[in-house]
């Protein structure tokens, strides 16, 4: 087994080689011991060249991560093989997965009791109560409406089941609606994020666009502008075209610059989209994501998406495919993409309790 270290902002990202079976365990405790050794709140651990686990091994990661956590720290192992994933969940570790691989769903978010769940709990009625006094909700009435949300919670055993009595609680307060308008503002302050990173002439496809806002604050003069995405919301007149979901309907180079904001997590097959995404782009594509800084923002992630796509809208596709800034940024320079910059953005959408992250992207030559 062989093992490398990489430190960035915030994180540190461990990638291991070879099989990791009973000779590889305690190199493999170094490993992520020299991790842990740095300080860093975020461990990623790059499983990607691993095709066999052990249950030294196993045991190794059962330690680090009580250490970690006792730090109230942040462990996650990506990229995992099928064969070794399997092991990883049926040994209970699939909460050391991306939301998006593991078998985590809502309901164990909405249900269990552990530390980080509370904590994510917390986050959710504070979320519900400032959300609600945005609108005009008083905090009587809106304590009431958060209790009988939670009530639901524990009383319902079925996200399906959840899902409707909490259409009906809220379907007088027209949420949905609330949250749309107060987003029209949002492709104002995005184009603010993403324009440094953009020349004024050259093309652009928007993957995911929506309804069309954002690309359209970068339309006019000597930018010609594409829009894709796999359900038509478009608002305004530009070019549209659907997609798959995954192949970008586009030659190689079509266009200068490709970006997808907030678009990978509700995909998936997210790593195709990018490597699409840089098959069709010359220049530069510019990624915004909602992230994770630690186990119960990654839940609460969860809960906020599932929240906003499945109970104020219908059935909007919510994989949860969620990662870490290191865990993109180590993924993105995988895919053979240059990182130029990466940028902490954070909560910067007043109804969209989201942490953000951009990333400006290079293919590399």
């Amino acid at each position: 087994m062989k093992s490398s270290l990489e430190k960035m902002v915030s994180g540190a990202v461990v990638r291991i080689h070879g099989r990791l079976d009973a000779d590889a365990a305690m190199d493999f405790e170094r490993a992520l011991a020299d991790a842990i050794e740095t300080d860093l709140p975020r461990i990623i651990v790059d499983m990607a060249d691993v095709d066999y686990i052990c249950s030294a091994c196993l045991r190794v990661i059962v330690k680090i991560t009580k250490l970690v956590q006792s730090k109230d720290n942040f462990i996650e192992l990506i990229r995992t093989q099928h064969e070794v994933k399997k092991v990883l969940m049926v040994v209970g570790f699939d909460e050391l997965l991306p939301l998006g691989e593991g078998s985590m769903q809502i309901i164990d978010v909405l249900k269990q009791t552990n530390h980080f769940n509370a904590q994510a709990m917390r986050n959710a009625r504070f979320f519900l109560m400032d959300l609600f006094n945005t609108f005009g909700i008083e905090n009587d009435a809106g304590e009431r409406i958060i209790q009988e949300i939670f009530n639901v919670f524990s009383k319902e055993s079925s996200a399906k089941n959840i899902e409707e009595q909490l259409k009906e609680i809220l379907v007088e307060l027209n949420l949905g609606k609330l949250i749309s308008e107060t987003l029209k503002e949002r492709s104002s302050k995005i184009y603010k994020q993403i324009s440094p990173y953009i020349d004024e002439t050259g093309s652009i496809i928007d993957v995911g666009c929506g309804d069309g806002r954002i690309a359209q604050a970068f339309a006019g003069g000597d930018r010609k502008v594409q829009l894709i995405d796999t359900i038509d919301y478009n608002m305004v007149q530009l070019p549209f075209q659907r997609y798959d979901g995954v192949h970008i309907p586009f030659p190689d180079k079509s266009f200068d610059y490709s970006f997808a904001v907030t678009v990978l997590h509700h995909c998936d097959q997210p790593l195709e989209v990018l490597k699409e995404m840089k098959r069709v782009t010359r220049k530069r594509l510019i990624i915004i994501e909602s992230v994770y800084l630690n186990e119960a923002q990654r839940r609460f992630n969860m809960f906020f998406d599932w929240f906003y796509n499945r109970v104020l809208h219908d059935d909007v596709n919510v994989p949860y495919n969620f990662n870490s800034p290191e865990g993109w940024e180590h993924i993105f320079r995988e895919d053979g993409l240059n990182v130029a910059a990466s940028v902490d953005i954070g909560l910067d959408q007043v109804t969209v309790p989201e942490y953000h992250w951009l990333y400006v992207l290079e293919p590399a030559q």
